[in-house]
């Protein structure tokens, strides 16, 4: 990576202060995922410990370091404010999604207007998702608890997928591998009644189609699940328009090869999208390992038992990704901070570096008093495209910085 001067204009339309609301959410923090109480601690430890004895005399690979990449997810997202912000591909309009409202502002008043949409509040902001339809004309929210808010660029709620238009709070058992962690707004194909579809998929790996008609109906198209596919959680999804595919995040993987041996898959894959069952397929398996017809002995089944919900041996979680405006790089991040450029279609890893030896990873941000309980490395929660050859990368404190990529 290497630095670069970059010379720019910052227009202020708006601002908001978030602390009171910050604080209204800690008074909930006794609910969060994240915080469980002592007795169920123990008791998780003492059976993770059993689970990874038992399969360490039978000579299984089980590691305990795939739950603890989630919980350091986890952590990340909760360490977020309850906000989101969305901006549309053509760059019509922001979404700002606060507590119980979106707030919608439009570049025809320079982002200076805004009208407000009530969608109810939610007892665990950080883990909605925003997306734009791809025409910028509507947003889709998804709770947490996976409903599904269709609002119109104007400013009118037209349906959720409850059936409910209700602004007060929706209380349900909250469970953080159902948690959307990923939402794409896809197009429709020419002759096709909708308009485009939504596409959501979990952390446990289990994707829902949406199909938006033209008469504004949304009806369940069909379901996938990843978590039969990919070891460990899904904890990023992002669409590629110009490849017609779906990029997935997860931990990389050891995978059997047919003649013995093994090699590592890496944490990010690509799905094309089909037009009949299965619905979607791995791109490039026939340079990708397939680890679901490797083994047929019954320790084999056990060993692919493991596999289908835990990584082998690796922490690598990627739960940020972006791509690049001409379409031809991918930027992730993990939960051990680093970053990484692939190329796509191919998904070949071209540069790579650990939290450390990126530019400017020591300089902080200030940040309200209200922000500093928060522990842990200074790791990255977004990362985005400046240009073809730069990457924005924001940290926890606050701080951003923009780099340029070196030239291979």
């Amino acid at each position: 990576m290497q630095e670069d001067c970059i010379l720019y204009d910052f227009l202020q339309p708006a601002e908001w202060d978030v602390r009171g609301d910050y604080h209204h959410d800690q008074q909930k923090r006794s609910q969060s995922p994240a915080n469980v109480s002592s007795l169920v601690g123990y008791v998780a430890a003492f059976a993770r410990g059993s689970v990874s004895l038992f399969f360490k005399l039978l000579r299984l690979p089980f590691s305990g370091r795939g739950q603890d990449a989630f919980q350091s997810l986890i952590s990340l997202l909760e360490s977020r404010i309850p906000w989101h912000l969305n901006l549309s591909k053509d760059g019509r309009h922001l979404a700002i999604l606060q507590d119980s409202h979106v707030e919608i502002r439009s570049s025809d008043s320079e982002f200076a207007r805004a009208v407000k949409v009530e969608i109810g509040l939610d007892l665990y902001p950080q883990w909605r998702r925003l997306a734009w339809s791809p025409d910028g004309n509507f947003l889709v929210c998804v709770s947490s608890s996976g409903c599904v808010h269709l609002i119109s660029a104007s400013g009118r709620l037209l349906l959720s997928t409850d059936g409910t238009t209700s602004d007060g709070p929706k209380v349900t058992k909250f469970s953080a591998l159902s948690a959307p962690s990923g939402v794409q707004c896809i197009k429709c194909r020419p002759g096709s009644s909708g308009l485009f579809q939504v596409v959501v998929v979990s952390y446990d790996g289990l994707l829902k189609n949406y199909l938006i008609k033209s008469h504004l109906d949304c009806i369940l198209q069909h379901t996938f699940s990843f978590g039969n596919h990919l070891p460990g959680v899904i904890a990023a999804v992002h669409y590629s328009d110009m490849h017609n595919m779906l990029l997935i995040g997860s931990c990389s993987y050891e995978a059997k090869k047919s003649r013995g041996g093994s090699r590592v898959v890496s944490a990010v894959t690509s799905w094309r999208l089909l037009d009949g069952v299965p619905f979607y397929t791995r791109a490039l398996e026939s340079s990708n390992a397939n680890p679901q017809k490797t083994q047929a002995t019954m320790v084999a089944r056990l060993r692919r038992l493991t596999l289908s919900k835990l990584p082998v041996s690796h922490q690598d979680l990627v739960f940020e990704m972006a791509v690049s405006p001409n379409g031809l790089l991918l930027a992730t991040i993990d939960c051990e901070g680093k970053l990484a450029i692939w190329r796509l279609p191919s998904l070949e890893l071209l540069h790579q570096w650990s939290f450390g030896e990126q530019p400017d990873h020591e300089v902080t941000a200030t940040i309200p008093s209200s922000f500093k309980h928060r522990k842990g490395p200074d790791f990255y929660l977004n990362v985005n495209w400046w240009s073809d050859e730069s990457v924005i990368l924001s940290r926890r404190s606050g701080a951003v910085t923009v780099v340029a990529l070196e030239k291979k």
